[in-house]
């Protein structure tokens, strides 16, 4: 942690101080070398002769020291002997920097040939060692990427730079979040820049002008569906596999996975598989086999508590809640105007619409609110017909839920449903509670606030899939079984409706806020990391997205 102290205190913060981990293709690429170096570290003699000493020391393949003088916790991946004495070894997985580049750090001069965060960790390394009466001489540093060794020598200068990251990491265990770096190099090869999201925030606060492209335009990897009854997930090394009878019919590497979705009960995973996800950061949903979400399998949320403390004490706030809730229901109304401007041949509604957005905001409650939001849903609705293939068109007769009455419901039901899923798995990502809302009412079993964060998203998302896969011929009348008791569709009809929400998700869109085009997929994530920075105080306001 205090590498990452040296290299950005806000990157600390939310590291150390928050308890915040993204694991992208890079960290899961140094976790993986870490494993394979201890693996053929095995069985070599870890027996160190030094000068003087008796019994000899045996080191075990990793080193775990604590210092109550330094204040100091540390694990030791690799050490060796030399001339009598100890070195640290640490391997980085980037390269080294240019021989001839200097380092400094806050006034301190350290040698050239590592990066300063790197010779401060090591340096802690060797003061630990010695703490706990190991003599020492001096440290090492290779770099993967470069294959380059670095010798780091002990001198007063990286020391005193040692014992003031100490000094700043304890300061900042009880400070708020630091601002951003402005324009730094250093935020572009950052795995938590999507959580620290620099340029946004330094815009948004006014720091800075147009944001740089940091932010991926999708994320890595993508959600694994598992539909099929009889499926069972397993665990085999660094991958996830799916086997149907026994067969595995298909392997993924954990990098590649974002999330599992699982639908019905016939579907079973293995104790070492579910570690394996939580171990990377990963969620399992749970849901029915119509898509309703029961539940989530992901790690602890423990990462900064004092930010759902935050959202619970600002959601219970009535005047905030009926702010929060104008925007929210403005948004929805604007861009079901959107969708029906780009795809309905009449463009009818456009006034009323426009009109029942502007109403939101001179809304006196919650209850106002929700019949501005139904008289909007009513219009939007008697038209979406006219934006569907003749062929589905007679199948709608205005909105219907719990159940669906028709076919074309029952897709927008489920495509609803899987919305939902993707909103509650990112607010827990980013450490809210989905269960404690703004807008919509808390009753038991339901995700409030993923439903508050979907609601701009509906049309831009769910109904647009759901449009794309009746007027495309990806799904026929026939694939949604109508009866007395409500629609719902076939088994081999939900994959399909799947496939078009998912690249719908996929899909790229230029943000209105900052101008560089990502997916809507990271749009959703982009806009749960906006809501956290505005609890905690980092940004004046959240503006929920509207498209133009």
């Amino acid at each position: 942690m205090l590498t990452e102290l040296v290299y950005c205190e806000r990157l600390y913060h939310l590291m150390a101080v928050q308890g915040i981990m993204v694991h992208s293709g890079d960290t899961l690429e140094g976790t993986g070398q870490h494993a394979r170096a201890q693996i053929r570290r095995k069985g070599k003699d870890r027996l160190v002769q030094a000068e003087g000493a008796a019994p000899p020391w045996a080191l075990p393949e990793q080193l775990h020291l604590v210092s109550e003088s330094l204040g100091l916790v540390g694990r030791l991946d690799a050490v060796h002997a030399e001339d009598g004495k100890l070195v640290p070894v640490e391997a980085k997985h980037g390269r080294a920097p240019d021989p001839g580049r200097p380092q400094r750090w806050r006034g301190h001069d350290l040698p050239p040939g590592a990066w300063d965060g790197d010779q401060v960790q090591v340096m802690g390394q060797i003061l630990l060692l010695e703490a706990n009466g190991y003599p020492t001489a001096h440290g090492e540093l290779y770099y993967r990427e470069s294959r380059t060794h670095a010798r780091v020598p002990r001198t007063p200068s990286l020391e005193a730079a040692f014992r003031e990251a100490v000094s700043r990491a304890r300061t900042l265990q009880d400070a708020p979040l630091p601002d951003p770096l402005m324009d730094s190099p250093k935020c572009l090869g950052c795995s938590l820049a999507p959580v620290c999201l620099p340029d946004e925030t330094n815009l948004l606060k006014h720091r800075v002008g147009e944001p740089r492209r940091i932010l991926p335009a999708r994320p890595d990897g993508g959600v694994l569906y598992l539909s099929t009854p009889g499926l069972l997930l397993a665990k085999d090394g660094d991958a996830i596999v799916v086997k149907e009878k026994g067969q595995v019919i298909e392997k993924v590497p954990i990098k590649d996975v974002i999330q599992v979705a699982a639908f019905g009960q016939g579907i079973q995973i293995t104790s070492q598989a579910l570690h394996f996800l939580m171990d990377n950061q990963r969620s399992v949903a749970h849901l029915s086999r119509g898509g309703r979400l029961l539940g989530l399998t992901m790690p602890l949320a423990t990462q900064n508590v004092e930010l759902r403390r935050l959202q619970f004490v600002k959601f219970s706030l009535p005047s905030l809640r009926l702010a929060i809730a104008r925007d929210l229901v403005e948004a929805k109304i604007r861009n079901q105007r959107v969708l029906l401007r780009r795809n309905h041949p009449g463009k009818p509604v456009q006034e009323a619409l426009a009109d029942l957005a502007k109403a939101t905001q001179d809304a006196a409650s919650l209850d106002t609110l929700l019949g501005l939001e139904g008289s909007a849903a009513r219009h939007y609705f008697e038209a979406f017909p006219g934006m569907l293939e003749p062929a589905w068109q007679p199948l709608m007769k205005g909105r219907s839920r719990r159940p669906p009455r028709d076919a074309v419901n029952a897709c927008l039901s489920f495509a609803y449903a899987l919305l939902a899923r993707d909103a509650a798995v990112v607010l827990s990502q980013v450490g809210l509670d989905p269960m404690f809302g703004a807008y919509h009412a808390l009753k038991p079993g339901r995700p409030a606030l993923a439903l508050d964060l979907m609601e701009p998203f509906r049309p831009l998302i769910a109904d647009s899939a759901v449009l794309r896969a009746l007027n495309t011929g990806m799904l026929e009348p026939g694939d949604v079984l109508v009866t007395p008791g409500g629609a719902a569709l076939t088994d081999a009809a939900r994959p399909r409706l799947i496939e078009a929400y998912e690249q719908r998700m996929s899909e790229l869109i230029t943000h209105p806020a900052f101008g560089y085009r990502i997916s809507y997929r990271r749009v959703l994530e982009l806009e749960a990391r906006l809501l956290t920075q505005w609890l905690e105080g980092g940004i004046a306001s959240w503006n929920p997205l509207v498209t133009r």
